[in-house]
């Protein structure tokens, strides 16, 4: 299946869309967004991650610190631990 579809994911993310032109359900918007979403998690398309400068990161480092001794109720502390874990 994935040789016969090849013709058709020149859609939106190649030379764009001209509706109208054929009737096949693989060649819609959406159809080619998930088609992107799969290849993403199958690691076909890699963006690698981004470097950070040390300052920049020890800037974060103090702004965090300074918010968790200021946060004095649970759900404060629960929401600075989450940014500073999944936000990075």
């Amino acid at each position: 299946m994935s040789h016969l579809s090849e013709g058709w994911q020149d859609g939106y993310h190649g030379k764009g869309f001209e509706e109208g032109i054929c009737d096949n359900p693989t060649y819609g918007l959406w159809f080619d967004y998930f088609m992107h979403g799969v290849h993403k998690q199958m690691g076909k398309v890699v963006k690698p991650d981004l470097a950070m400068l040390i300052e920049l990161l020890l800037a974060l480092m103090e702004d965090l610190e300074s918010d968790w001794i200021c946060a004095t109720r649970l759900d404060q502390c629960d929401e600075v631990a989450s940014f500073g874990v999944f936000c990075w």
